[in-house]
């Protein structure tokens, strides 16, 4: 299985994959062996590590005041939702594709309704999620894996999108996580590193993205 290790405070060190794909225009880059991925946000040569979080101050701590490492159940009367806030990239896809379901919609309080759409149309959203916070449940066996073959994109403006399966070394899995589809922060800026918090909606720190609209 492919691996992915996140050194102290520093990059990360990617084996077993032949390239990198940049999701933007779907270009390969090469990196055969063991290559080491900038996660400080400011190297100049993206995504690659050129040796800035020497020098930049950059902590690959998790910030204490992040979201809790916690999983919540909804159980619904065709579906279970799982979801851990705390694991979330908060890329909107759930949020977007349902908000009658995703986003505090229960009564009660919790982020999500189980029965506030169909089954088949929240399977389809939570299949969506690519930072493994969000899976589910039918008649008591869980749903978390996807299986494929090993990728790993390079979003523009946003994480390392890993797919297909890949072993983190030395670094905790969180509650409810999968080596099967994960998020890996880049810009440096996460809460809840290695995973990204979706920090990056934030600051503008990749030349393949768009400015936001507000930095023009």
């Amino acid at each position: 299985m492919p691996t992915v290790e996140p050194t102290k405070d520093g990059p990360l060190l990617l084996a077993g994959f032949p390239y990198l794909v940049q999701m933007l225009d779907g270009k390969e880059l090469p990196c055969q062996g063991t290559v080491a991925l900038c996660r400080c946000g400011a190297s100049n040569t993206k995504p690659f590590c050129d040796g800035t979080h020497k020098t930049n101050g950059f902590s690959g701590d998790k910030d204490p005041d992040r979201e809790p490492d916690r999983r919540d159940t909804y159980v619904g009367k065709h579906i279970t939702i799982h979801d851990n806030r705390g694991l979330c990239a908060h890329a909107g896809r759930c949020t977007d594709g349902l908000p009658q379901v995703f986003g505090h919609p229960d009564p009660d309080g919790g982020f999500a309704n189980p029965d506030a759409a169909s089954r088949d149309e929240i399977v389809a959203v939570i299949k969506q999620c690519p930072s493994g916070a969000l899976s589910y449940s039918i008649d008591g066996k869980e749903h978390r894996e996807r299986g494929g073959p090993p990728f790993v994109g390079v979003a523009p403006n946003g994480p390392y999108v890993f797919r297909g399966g890949c072993e983190i070394k030395g670094a905790k899995l969180l509650a409810g996580a999968t080596t099967d589809h994960f998020d890996l922060c880049r810009c440096g800026k996460s809460a809840n590193k290695p995973f990204c918090s979706g920090a990056h909606w934030y600051v503008h720190f990749d030349k393949q993205a768009p400015k936001p609209a507000d930095a023009e």
